[in-house]
This record gives C-alpha cells, structure tokens and sequence, in this order.
C-alpha cells in the first residue's frame, strides 16, 4: 500500500547545464521564462492552508484561496485559508526570479571556511557546500515570500561518490513547520558542475526553503550550488501601501508557544509579516501569511522567553507601518521541587524526578532542555502506545556510567559526561524514555526489535534531532535488519509508509504482550520479516529522513 499522506512526485525528466546566473547583487535576478525541465505532477492537497499561516495558490483574477482539502491540504488548525491573491485576469504571467538569500546549516554538518553552506547559494561554481555526513540538509532564507516554480542543483568539482543522489525540499512560512514541495530519488550526475533542474506544481508561497540531501555511500556529502526560481506574490498593483494592522493581541498556549492575532485594517494588503525582537528593538521576520488570516502561532520559543511582536501589511506599494509592538511570553518553565537529593518537577498527571551526581559535570541546560522534552513527548509516546507506562520517571546524570544511557522500569540513567560531551543530543531522552513505555517482560523479544523502534519513536517525537545531526541511517550494502537502532528504525518507516502506517503500534504491542512470532510479519503484510527486508533494499525510493 502506497504511503498516506505523503507527498511523492514522480521522477522528473532532467534538464543538464553547465552555467549557472551570477548572484552578485542583492535583489532577485529576473530571467529569461524559458525553460525546458520537465513537467511536474501535482497535489491535490495543495490548494489551501497546508500549515499555520500558510497560504494556498491564489487562483487567477479574483484571488481566492484553495479549500485547505486533499492529502496536503490541511493546517495544524484544520482550516483552509486561501492563498495570497492571484494576478488579474488580464495581466501577463508574473516575472520568473532567481531566489537570492543566505543558507544557514546545523554547525555538526558544516566545515568553516570556504566550503561551509554559504557556497551552496554564492552562484560560483569553483566553490562548493562540503558536509561532514553522508546526509545533511540547508535552510535558504529567500529574505520573502515567493511562489516556486522551478529549482536547481549542481554538482560539484571533484569525488562523484559524495553527489546527492536523493533529496527532499521542503518550503515554510515561519522555518518551524515543513511542507513537502518536491521528492527526487535514484537521481545520479554523470559529470562535474552539472545541472540538475526540476519544475514544481504551482502552489502557494514560502519565504523559507529546506533541501534535505543523501549521497549514494561514504561520510562525506557536497554539492557547488542550489538555485531556487519563483514569482513574486507582490503581482497585483497597489496605489499606496496597506493601513498598518492593530489591536495586536498574545495568547501563550504552552511553554514554547504564543498565538498571535490582530484586526485587517486595510483591503488591499496580499500578506501580512510578523516580526519579534528580543531586545526590544531589532525586530526580525518570523512568519508570513496571506492576506485574510489574522493568527499566527509563533513556535519553538524558549519557556517564559519575553519578546516584542509586531504586525506589518505589504502589497505590491510596499509595506505598511507596523502595528503597535506587544510584549509577550510563553507559559514560563517549570520548577522543580527540592527533595529526595534531586529536583521533581510536574504536569498534566505526569512527574519527573531529576538526580545529578555530578552537578559541576553536568550541564545545567541539558538537563532543562531534557526536562521540557520529557514532558513534551512522553505523555504523547505513553498515549499512544502503552496508556499502562509509569506516570512517574526518575532520570539520574551518573558520573561513573561507562555508556550513554539506559532504562528500566521507572528509571533512565544518563552518563554525566556524555551528557556534557553532547549537550545537543536531547533527544537521548526521548528513546530512553520509549524503553519505559515498552516494558517488555518476555523472553521471546528480540533485541534488534527494541532498539529499533526506540530510535523510530525518536525520530516520530523528538523534536531536538536536528540540533544533534541525529539521523536513521539509509541503507548501505551488508546492512541487516537485525543491526538494530537507526538501520532497523528506517526499515520499520519504510513499513509504516509502504505496508501499514500502524505497523509499529501492533509490533510494539505484540512484543509486549509475550505473544512474538515470525509470524506477525505474514500476518500483518503476507510476508516474512526477510522478505520484506529483500523489498525494502530494492525500493528505488529510498527517501531521505536526515535531520527532520
């Protein structure tokens, strides 16, 4: 059964070229319309709000949006706002850019220097993005909103064997929430600073774009140049600039999250800019959404972090003034209560218990960050797979533990020094955490099962992965199924997207409730477990899952 969901476009015919537009300025390099990438296929789900403050396509004269339905289609929120307006009626096709912005990626990918992410957009070809891992992935800052149509990559100038060979890219209105623009796999360049070009199905604007890359084999990963190609959302004329947004309102709705909302003053705007400045004073861009939606959920915050909003309204006149700043916070951290040699800290129905043994060793903010990932992801893990899993959790930084972690019962343990050694790999938490919902108590378990769906619910729920370059690992020539962790995690995701997306609720189910056989795979697929594995090693469509 193909995957729910999903967004997969088939292969697009591929366009070779060896030159690519200088980016020499800071403004978007208006080019020639013709273009002969091949054609896109479409989807359905594409026609309205696909995300928080998300606009679909505008559709032609009137600017109406899509109706938030199809497979994509629908926000976190589950409506359907339209798309930012579409050109009139009688005017020509809007004018094709070159996107130029700034590409950031995590600093565990990237060498300093002059093969860091900045090259991967600087429009030279003797330059070049190296990363330090067979997977990685850039986020391109497009400086504002833009509707997609087409983009590039190029291979760079030497080590064929370090070429993506599949990627996703991704688009976003705040750099938070990601949506699927493109899927290419089985993708092979045959020559140095060649040019790869794909076409999208229209569909509505983002400001941020994400491209997540896998070679073919070896721990290196490069490409010279990523080039992105849109129309402005700006088309309509405008005789003046919007009346500025007001009556700005802040609603904190968790410890990492605000709702924001405000009323249109004008009619003529095509989107609205919500800005933040942490000091006041330096306001920065951190979401758009099109004309007619007044809310914003502002995410991944720091608890209880103070910071000032405002609300800017732009058209094709340019941009209004902004709405009157409004200082405002999310729910504030929790504190835990001293007892017992530790700290306990509680929410919603569930405790955890903090011992350090090694204050001066362990980070203070590890263990805060680790403290709001507990909370944000084991009530969720505990719902969903075992509503009998302990409600109280104690974990211990241990100074004289010899590895990373371990769980049992109601209990992790964290090496003190790992801990300090990696203070971006939060997420430990979360796997250890899923061996405290699994409470397997039988014989017949295998253990490439239990590490293997612990790392799958690490990558399902932890929210921190990117920060730590933690990734399943794609599959590489040898690999079992029975290697455990992150190879058997991404064998059981292509189960859950091409067999049966509740596969590993059953699985984990099974395992505990002692009655584990070969035969759970034939029951639940009608094939054995290394039948399935022959299949997945020969899907073409080895998508990529780094750093999501």
């Amino acid at each position: 059964m193909r995957r729910e969901l999903r967004l997969i476009l088939v292969a697009f015919s591929v366009l070779y070229a060896c030159t690519t537009a200088p980016l020499d300025t800071g403004e978007p390099v208006v080019l020639d319309d013709a273009w002969s990438a091949g054609a896109a296929t479409t989807d359905g789900g594409r026609g309205g709000r696909i995300g928080p403050g998300i606009g679909g396509d505008g559709t032609g004269g009137d600017g109406t949006g899509g109706d938030g339905t199809g497979d994509d289609g629908t926000g976190d929120d589950g409506t359907g706002d339209g798309g930012a307006p579409g050109p009139p009626a009688n005017d020509g096709p809007p004018s094709v850019v070159q996107l130029v912005g700034a590409a950031t990626a995590a600093n565990c990918l990237s060498p300093a220097g002059d093969e860091d992410v900045t090259h991967l957009v600087d429009g030279d070809l003797d330059t070049k993005f190296l990363a330090f891992s067979s997977s990685s992935s850039a986020v391109f800052d497009a400086g504002a909103p833009y509707v997609l149509t087409r983009y590039a990559l190029i291979s760079a100038n030497d080590a064929p064997e370090r070429d993506p060979v599949r990627w996703l890219l991704q688009g976003s209105n705040d750099a938070q929430a990601w949506h699927v623009v493109d899927i290419q796999v089985d993708q092979r360049f045959m020559s140095r600073s060649e040019r790869h070009a794909h076409s999208v199905a229209p569909g509505g604007f983002f400001r941020w774009y994400r491209l997540r890359m896998e070679n073919a084999g070896g721990p290196l990963l490069q490409v010279a140049e990523f080039e992105l190609f849109g129309t402005t959302v700006f088309v309509a004329p405008a005789g003046a600039v919007p009346t500025a947004p007001s009556s700005l309102r802040a609603e904190p709705v968790s410890r990492t999250q605000i709702d924001l909302d405000w009323l249109d003053a004008s009619d003529d705007e095509v989107v609205f800019r919500i800005e933040r400045a942490d000091d006041g004073t330096r306001f920065a861009v951190v979401g758009q959404v099109p004309a007619g939606v007044n809310r914003f959920r502002v995410a991944g915050l720091e608890p209880g972090g103070r910071a000032s909003y405002r609300v800017v309204a732009e058209n094709a006149a340019g941009a209004s003034p902004p709405s009157e700043p409004l200082v405002a916070t999310p729910l504030p951290a929790l504190v835990g209560r001293p007892g017992g040699g530790g700290l306990t800290y509680s929410d919603a129905g569930y405790t955890l218990r903090i011992v350090d043994d090694a204050p001066g060793v362990t980070p203070p903010h590890v263990i805060a960050a680790m403290v709001e990932e507990f909370f944000l992801t084991y009530p969720r893990m505990v719902a969903q797979y075992n509503p009998a899993a302990p409600r109280a959790v104690t974990v211990q930084f241990d100074p004289s533990y010899g590895g990373v972690a371990e769980a049992a019962g109601d209990h992790i343990r964290i090496s003190s020094s790992y801990a300090a050694d990696h203070p971006d790999d939060i997420d430990v938490i979360v796997h250890e955490c899923f061996h405290l919902v699994q409470a397997y108590r039988f014989d017949n378990v295998p253990g490439w099962a239990v590490e293997g769906l612990a790392d799958y619910v690490r990558w399902e729920y932890g929210t921190r992965n990117a920060g730590a370059c933690w990734t399943m690992q794609r599959y590489e020539p040898g690999q079992s199924y029975t290697d455990a962790y992150g190879v058997t995690a991404r064998f059981f995701l292509w189960l859950v997207t091409e067999e049966a997306p509740d596969i590993m609720r059953d699985l984990d189910a099974t395992l505990r409730q002692g009655s584990y056989d070969d035969g759970f795979w034939i029951a639940q697929t009608g094939r054995t477990v290394d039948q399935l594995w022959a299949d997945y090693v020969g899907a073409p469509a080895h998508e990529p899952v780094s750093y999501e």
